[in-house]
């Protein structure tokens, strides 16, 4: 915000307060840093008591299922492109050649978007190191 306000090519003015000069608007900008700042403590600790006292958990309880047929989803997915990518990638074709060559056979993501690179090295990548540390 000190920046901001250092800026000569700038000419801030706040809605609530019009006549409000630059150190005001430093000092209001200080302020509600601080406050955000002591906000998310007190809402930390709330969180943390209720943990501890009631047994809460937060976020989305249904997150594990969610995940888990997510996962599902992409191992059927990877398990029909691999037979392809796998021995394209063993002949020496780079992953830009492999996306291209998928987009050319018609073929498209589990979202029907056309392949890329990145996305057939993560094919790649998963199927040599699926749990991050076991071989298939």
């Amino acid at each position: 915000m000190a920046r901001l306000l250092k800026d000569k090519s700038i000419n801030l003015c706040v809605a609530n307060l019009p006549n409000a000069d630059n150190f005001q608007i430093h000092l209001f900008a200080a302020i509600s840093q601080k406050e955000r700042e002591f906000i998310s403590i007190r809402t930390k600790v709330a969180m943390q008591i209720s943990k501890e006292k009631f047994g809460t958990k937060f976020g989305n309880p249904k997150i594990d299922e969610l995940n888990k047929e997510r996962k599902r989803k992409a191992r059927v997915f990877r398990s029909g492109v691999s037979p392809i990518v796998l021995p394209l990638r063993n002949k020496g074709m780079t992953y830009e050649q492999i996306a291209t060559t998928l987009n050319d056979m018609g073929m498209t993501t589990t979202r029907g978007n056309t392949f890329h690179a990145m996305q057939v090295k993560r094919i790649v990548d998963r199927e040599l190191d699926p749990i991050g540390g076991e071989v298939k």
